[in-house]
Parts: C-alpha cells; sequence; structure tokens
C-alpha cells in the first residue's frame, strides 16, 4: 500500500452505519457518542470533552483539536432528544461533568466491537471512520467544498478535498454501467 492511499480516509456506507447503530441502540449512551461523533465529525478526544455546557440552546459547541476551527452547529431533533434521555439516565446535573465517563481507548473498542459485528472489515471497524464519514456524507449533501471545510474544522482545503474523492464502494458501483459499456459496439 503506497502512502498516498494509507492516507485516504476511510469512511462507512449508509448501509455500514446503519447497521452499526442497530447494534448500538441497546445503549443510549454508545447511540449517543455514535451519532455526535458522526454527526458533527467529532474526533475522539473532541467527543469525549463534551460536557452539558456544550450541548445547550439547541447547539453543539466545542474546540476541535488540531488547531482547527472550532464546532458550533444547531442540534438535530434525534441527537437532541437522545441526549435528553442519556441524561436523565444518567442523572448528570452539572453542566461541566464530561458527558461520558470513558477513556479513549474505551471508545475505540466500543466503535470496533459494533462494526465488527456488523460485518465491517477490520481497516473500516475503526472510531476515526465515524469522523470520516460524517465529513464524506456532508460533503455529499452539499457538494460544497468549502462548506465542507467549515463543517470539518479543517484549516487546510487540501484536507477535506479527500472527502471529495469516491469510496471504493462508490467507485465500483460508478464503474459499473461504464464497464458494461465498454465493449458494447
Amino acid at each position: 500500500m503506497s502512502n498516498d492511499t494509507a492516507r485516504q480516509p476511510i469512511w462507512w456506507t449508509k448501509q455500514e452505519f446503519a447497521r452499526v447503530r442497530a447494534l448500538a441502540s441497546g445503549s443510549t449512551r454508545d447511540s449517543l457518542m455514535i451519532l455526535l461523533a458522526t454527526t458533527y465529525a467529532l474526533r475522539r478526544s473532541e467527543l469525549l470533552s463534551l460536557t452539558l455546557a456544550n450541548l445547550s440552546d439547541g447547539k453543539i459547541s466545542c474546540n476541535r483539536g488540531k488547531g482547527s476551527k472550532p464546532v458550533y452547529e444547531s442540534l438535530v431533533p434525534e441527537i437532541s432528544a437522545l441526549l435528553a434521555q442519556y441524561v436523565a439516565e444518567e442523572k448528570i446535573t452539572d453542566a461541566a461533568q464530561p458527558l461520558f465517563r470513558i477513556c479513549s481507548d474505551q471508545f475505540y473498542r466500543i466503535v470496533r466491537n459494533y462494526a465488527l459485528k456488523a460485518g465491517l472489515k477490520s481497516e473500516k471497524a475503526r472510531a476515526h471512520a465515524l469522523r470520516h464519514s460524517g465529513i464524506a456524507w456532508f460533503y455529499r449533501a452539499c457538494r460544497d467544498i468549502y462548506r465542507t471545510q467549515i463543517y470539518a474544522g479543517h484549516v487546510a482545503i487540501s484536507n477535506t478535498v479527500k472527502y471529495a474523492n469516491l469510496s471504493p464502494e462508490e467507485a465500483a458501483a460508478a464503474n459499473e454501467s461504464v464497464l458494461g459499456n465498454l465493449l458494447a459496439a
């Protein structure tokens, strides 16, 4: 594998994500973590540092790692509802308390476990694939590289452009009709 290939982001298809979400649905915490990480393209450290104060007034706000631009987005209704359920279940009252009392390695293992059970290949069973998936899906929804750059918190547009590339699954699907027509007269 070349260095260029190794640096390409790995993201999940919507079907893969749906399988992981279905498996995580038995745990409010795990469901909320997976949804937050993907919907807002959060790194593990960003997710695990969230507090109630970061998720107030219908917004999510937090500083990104790696010198990136901060997150400041509206909470989608599904996440707001899941957050309210989680806060009630965990009896969280301190707005400064981290929402998820787990370490980075635990989060990695949680995501990996769900991903492998969902039938994802080992190289795709990574917690950072949630961030990559969120960015890739956002770009595909808006087709605006500059909006995607802001959403991802990237300082350099070159980091965002990687998400405009097709995933291997998307390339195979797009190539299917071309390959079928190659030998046509």
